[in-house]
């Protein structure tokens, strides 16, 4: 028995597979629950989740500077502001066209992507989970949209001789098509299947992974990281439209939308669960897809074998880490760094606003001058109040001996060193974040622009690494989007999406309906824009030509080597100028040192990177500059230069030849512009003529398979007709041989015997072998034109000279002169007379043929 085809063991191995995967989640699970218990802990600071009253108790409530808050608002934009676009280009920037149209394609569609799927947002969130949690995740997705839709299937026309009547068949092979069902277009006869399930749109869906929501193989590196999953609440329509219906239902709901645990059967709408908890989980090692859920303990709930083909397999790039160790992947988030001096800066904070509220005006006065208490209760500005007892309040020692006032000196003191102690807590803060006051916008006035400059290049030491991170993250999610687009999307739709077709260098003009010339070279240029979209297209379905080829950045990752490479390139030019300018004027004095400075140059240009790519013809230059001075050299010596009358006419003479040699020149490159314009013009004529011959082949091919197929229709329906007529005579035959043999005379009556009976048998014999010669005779002429369209389409080498007219077909065939196949002749027909006797009775018959 086949233990793969048991289902008892399929059952207990899809239950293994259940168990070992939910125990890894568990592992997992308890390897990162402190990491989340200090996560929860430090978001619940960030959004000052305390629990207060509605009416709010200020004497109850303590005062908290949410340094955390002001931290976070300030990286943010600093670490990543704005949706960063693709840069995709050849990556040597070699002379390759099929590169970089490929690179154009893929652009363009990554550029549509990341507005469809609102890449900005996703970014966003990601990195507050990086600032917040110190990891942050996104998953990319290929979410066709799927619908039941007719496929486009082309047909045949099979006309049948003499009964004006056609047959439609399907090209790859089928039954034949009722004629109402066939359509035509301007690609041909064709009819529409039956509605079924395919892809009607493609597209693409990037998620945001909540902190908590992601889980991987707990290890030290992520290189050696094997799993990574994913958890996804899901109500019931939701599991039944990803998992089936039969699966869908059984699943438990055991979960509320928030996470908690819950009951489905539970009177409690607060605590009645609503939905169930999925893990997707990537298997690197088995490069397959698993999903479980401890609502349905059975089997996983759904399997898939590598179902996106990735090179990296992982449809999520290497996540967000904040601080991290060589000995684990567990970060850990920047405010457990300095939470302790946050908490001192709240400690501070509070104590502030408690010595602010004591900071009041109060006293004692003496209960005998009762007056003294409508001093500050009842008095305006400019009033005075009058004493009853003047003199004995005056004996009494006045204001100063019956009013004491609370003494705010110490207090004030006391809030100034709190001030200045927060003031440094939070500079301390600074020092261990990073966060200079230049980044926060602040500055002393007295500070100078070298010291502004100091602050702000140190600020930007500790964020350049957070914001090369997130440029690489976001980076390797548009290599996952781009390569699930050139291995899942149709050719004909990432060319369509793209749209290079509108692009000026790819445009074709339209062309003049009355110019067969210009409808000709319009066809010629179409067919080339398409060929040339097509190598692209299938350089983007190669994969390791696409990873040697072409190269991904975002403009944040690729900007900074981009304005550096300027920079070296403009560097070199400015070197080597002056010194060519220098070196041309000593070359014309002293042509001997020529050789000299172009080694001078070689020398230099080798300094430079950027000059990397002019070496070899530097190096061909030198080469050729020795050469002509060894042929100088080996010239013989020139004669003592002529007196200066003679100089005079030669230099007139070299006058004259160099203007009649700038004619000819100019005659030449005239000569050489029409000669190339004639080039072209015969390029593009054979290039028509090509394409012309291209579809006459193709013409004659679907001629000579409908007629092939029509023969061979034919030929079976013959057989058939044959077969049929064979039977007959056989039948005959044997009903002649019974009545030719003698009755036996003990077997009752018997009727009298027809005396006409042998000579109508012997009459449909004939008839019978003459309609089964003639089929014969049918079978024979359909082999002979079967035979003679074989032997044409064998000699189809020099179809393409045949139809322009310069060789007879024949003639190419090698069939001109050849002696031509004898015709079957047609079977004579059989003339049959009866013979009667002289009393009228048929006695017999007579056969000619």
């Amino acid at each position: 028995m086949d233990k793969s085809n048991d289902p008892k063991r399929q059952a207990e191995e899809e239950a293994a597979t259940y168990r070992r995967w939910m125990d890894e989640i568990d592992a997992a699970k308890k390897v990162f629950k402190e990491y989340a218990d200090r996560c929860k802990k430090i978001l619940k600071v960030y959004k000052d989740d305390r629990k207060r009253t509605e009416a709010f108790d200020e004497a109850k409530q303590s005062h908290k500077l949410n340094i955390l808050w002001s931290n976070i608002q300030t990286l943010q934009p600093a670490i990543y502001s704005q949706t960063p676009r693709p840069n995709v280009s050849r990556r040597f920037l070699d002379r390759d066209e099929t590169s970089r149209t490929a690179a154009m394609i893929l652009e363009r569609n990554l550029q549509t992507a990341q507005e469809l799927c609102d890449f900005d947002y996703v970014m966003k969130r990601v990195r507050d989970d990086y600032l917040l949690c110190a990891r942050g995740i996104d998953w990319v997705r290929f979410s066709p949209e799927i619908g039941m839709a007719p496929m486009r299937e082309p047909v045949s026309r099979i006309d049948l001789e003499g009964t004006g009547q056609s047959v439609f068949r399907p090209l790859k092979g089928g039954d034949e098509i009722p004629p109402d069902k066939v359509k035509e277009d301007e690609e041909g006869l064709y009819f529409e299947t039956d509605p079924e399930e395919q892809i009607l749109a493609y597209g693409l869906a990037l998620d945001h992974v909540v902190w908590n929501d992601f889980l991987h193989e707990p290890v030290n590196d992520w290189s050696k990281v094997t799993w990574g999953a994913k958890r996804v609440l899901m109500r019931r329509p939701q599991l039944i439209k990803a998992f089936g219906d039969e699966v869908g239902r059984k699943v438990k709901l055991n979960k509320t939308f928030n996470g908690r645990e819950a009951d489905e059967t539970s009177s409690d709408t607060k605590k009645k669960a609503d939905c169930a908890e999925v893990w997707e989980i990537w298997d690197k090692s088995r490069r397959e897809v698993i999903w479980v859920t401890d609502g349905y303990e059975q089997a996983p709930v759904k399997k898939l074998k590598d179902p996106l083909r990735l090179s990296g397999f992982f449809p999520f790039p290497r996540p967000l880490f904040g601080t991290t160790t060589t000995d684990s992947l567990i970060p850990v988030p920047d405010y457990a760094l300095y939470q302790d001096q946050a908490q001192q800066i709240d400690t501070i904070t509070d104590r502030i606003r408690l010595l602010i509220k004591a900071l009041r005006v109060v006293g004692m006065y003496n209960a005998e001058s009762a007056d003294l208490s409508r001093l500050l209760s009842e008095t305006d500005e400019n009033e005075m109040l009058p004493v009853e007892n003047w003199m004995a309040f005056a004996q009494s020692g006045g204001l100063k001996t019956n009013i004491d006032w609370l003494p705010i000196e110490q207090i004030q003191n006391v809030l100034t060193g709190l001030f200045n102690a927060r003031a440094q807590l939070k500079q301390d803060l600074y020092e261990v974040t990073g966060i200079s006051d230049i980044i926060r916008g602040a500055s002393a006035p007295s500070e100078t622009a070298t010291a502004q400059q100091i602050k702000a290049n140190f600020g930007n030491l500790r964020l350049t690494d957070r914001q090369s991170e997130m440029a690489r993250f976001a980076r390797d999610t548009m290599k996952i989007m781009a390569e699930i687009q050139a291995e899942h999307y149709a050719p004909e739709a990432l060319i369509e999406m793209s749209g290079v077709g509108e692009m000026e260098e790819f445009r074709v003009p339209p062309p003049n309906p009355q110019d067969p010339q210009s409808l000709q070279d319009h066809q010629a240029k179409t067919q080339a824009r398409e060929q040339k979209f097509m190598e692209a297209v299938k350089l983007l379905k190669s994969d390791k030509l696409r990873t040697f080829r072409i190269d991904i950045e975002t403009d944040a990752t690729v900007a900074p080597d981009q304005q550096k490479e300027k920079e070296s390139r403009v560097e070199f030019l400015t070197a080597v100028s002056p010194f060519l300018e220098k070196s041309a004027q000593v070359g014309q004095m002293a042509p001997q040192l020529v050789p000299l400075l172009m080694k001078m140059l070689e020398f230099g240009i080798r300094g430079f990177r950027a000059g990397r790519t002019l070496e070899g013809a530097i190096e061909e230059t030198i080469a050729l500059a020795e050469s002509m001075q060894k042929q100088a050299q080996e010239a013989p010596q020139q004669e003592p230069p002529p007196d200066p009358k003679a100089q005079a006419e030669a230099q007139k003479l070299s006058a004259e030849t160099e203007a009649l040699t700038q004619k000819t020149q100019a005659e030449v490159q005239k000569a050489q512009a029409d000669a190339a314009y004639a080039k072209s013009q015969a390029d593009l004529k054979i290039a028509d003529m090509q394409a012309r011959a291209t579809e006459a082949n193709q013409k004659f091919q679907r001629e000579m398979m409908k007629l092939t197929e029509e023969i061979e229709f034919r030929r079976k329906e013959n057989d058939l007709k044959v077969r049929e007529l064979e039977a007959s005579i056989r039948l005959k035959e044997m009903q002649l041989t019974q009545a030719n043999q003698p009755k036996v005379q003990d077997q009752g009556p018997v009727e009298p015997e027809d005396p006409n009976e042998p000579a109508r048998v012997i009459s449909e014999r004939a008839k019978f072998k003459a309609e089964y010669k003639k089929a014969q005779f049918e079978i024979q002429k359909m082999d002979l034109a079967l035979a003679e369209l074989k032997r044409r389409a064998d000699a189809m080498g020099g179809v393409q000279e045949a139809i322009k007219g310069s060789i007879d077909p024949d003639e190419l065939l090698g069939l001109k002169d050849a002696p031509k196949p004898e015709e079957p002749k047609p079977p004579q027909e059989r003339e049959v007379t009866f013979v009667r006797d002289q009393n009228g009775v048929m006695s017999g018959a007579r056969i000619k043929g």
